[in-house]
């Protein structure tokens, strides 16, 4: 089995910033760029709550940006935490004040305690962690915006890839992997025209996929059609991506047909692909994912921020962590390409722990494809110095 790895350098020569360089680039594009006039909030909520004094200015205004949304995250988390602490708290005043027979004594506590846990949500000490909070939305937010201007920028100037990147996935066939953290989707468009890949298989796991004519432009009352063969066609280079895709939204489990029980319940599809990634892929006929609402505002984009807290709380991520973690540890070779491993990718870092008594017992051909040699310490200071370096851009 062949895995090739592809990190952020590997979409650089299509247009794509290099990792630290992801914010600047997003800034620029809302900027510079045309953007929807609904998104702008999106980006004006990080760009505002990032305008602040003090120490707290060096984590925001950080050039790592895994410094900025680690920073984020641990906002969220003492967030979160702190909501918890007053709910325990509100929940234990309701059981003292419910053992107030007095009536009038009983009220005079209620409103005691309303007034006290209402200014316990007000305080000013959370101020910065609600900014913060709506921050980390406003950049998940402007994270998909870019990206998927990306993509159907991608549609219009190299709709079936680039060439460097079709002259290296074109050598995969069955049982081979692409595994990568990029948010991208220029694996899967070079893979679509080489016949290699379908969305309706190829993401690690099923997308119940339909088609319709390119005139209906509604989810609601759309005509359905039958697959066009190509997308019929089973996978046979998958690719999996771990830190979440372009295209990918969040998905209520209570959406939909439902059967009852916890274990269904945790089991239920939690992301589907919007339209807007179809429409920005070379197919005959427009494909959509039957999970789609055809109602209200999308879900959320679901996509790792790059942080040292990543998640993988839908189970579609943790089946393509686990099936990666596999490739890794039967792979016969892989071929790494524009990764530095950043050392916030701690849960990829344990992933190519797998390859290490392998690699030192010539099973398995580790090699990274990278101009930086700091990229390569940082590959042998993981996995021995037995990885093979092409210094190749």
């Amino acid at each position: 089995m062949r895995v090739v790895f592809l990190g952020a350098g590997a979409s650089i020569a299509a247009g794509y910033p290099a990792g630290r360089q992801v914010l600047t680039a997003i800034e620029q594009h809302f900027h510079d760029g045309v953007v929807e006039e609904n998104a702008k909030v999106y980006w004006q909520l990080f760009d505002t709550a990032r305008r602040v004094q003090g120490p707290e200015r060096l984590l925001w205004l950080s050039s790592n940006p895994e410094v900025v949304a680690s920073y984020l995250d641990l906002c969220f988390e003492a967030l979160q935490a702190s909501n918890a602490d007053i709910e325990r708290y509100t929940a234990s005043v309701i059981q003292e004040t419910q053992r107030i027979t007095d009536s009038v004594q009983r009220n005079e506590a209620v409103n005691r305690e309303s007034a006290a846990i209402e200014s316990m949500y007000e305080s000013s000490d959370r101020s910065q962690f609600n900014r913060a909070v709506r921050a980390r939305l406003g950049l998940l937010e402007s994270i998909g915006v870019f990206f998927r201007n990306q993509h159907w920028r991608d549609q219009s100037i190299a709709p079936l890839g680039p060439s460097y990147l079709r002259d290296l996935l074109s050598e995969l066939g069955q049982g081979d992997v692409v595994i990568t953290t990029n948010y991208d989707s220029l694996a899967e468009r070079v893979l679509l025209a080489l016949g290699k890949w379908s969305p309706r298989d190829g993401y690690g796991f099923d997308i119940d996929l339909t088609s319709c004519e390119p005139g209906s432009l509604q989810l609601a009352g759309r005509q359905e059609q039958p697959l066009h063969d190509s997308l019929l066609l089973p996978t046979t280079v998958p690719v999996l991506k771990l830190h979440g895709s372009v295209g990918w939204r969040s998905r209520s489990p209570g959406l939909g047909p439902r059967v009852i029980g916890e274990d269904n319940y945790r089991r239920a599809p939690r992301l589907y692909i919007d339209q807007h990634f179809f429409r920005g892929l070379p197919l005959p006929l427009l494909a959509f994912d039957r999970l789609e609402p055809a109602y209200g505002a999308p879900g959320r984009p679901v996509i790792m921020l790059p942080t040292y807290m990543k998640r993988t709380d839908r189970h579609e991520l943790q089946t393509i962590w686990l099936k990666a973690g596999r490739c890794f540890a039967m792979a016969d070779e892989v071929l790494a390409i524009g990764s530095s491993l950043p050392q916030a990718d701690l849960g990829l870092r344990v992933l190519l722990y797998a390859l290490v008594e392998r690699l030192e017992a010539g099973r398995v051909k580790v090699s990274l494809r990278d101009p930086g040699r700091a990229a390569w310490d940082a590959w042998r200071d993981l996995l021995g110095d037995k990885v093979q370096w092409d210094p190749s851009p």
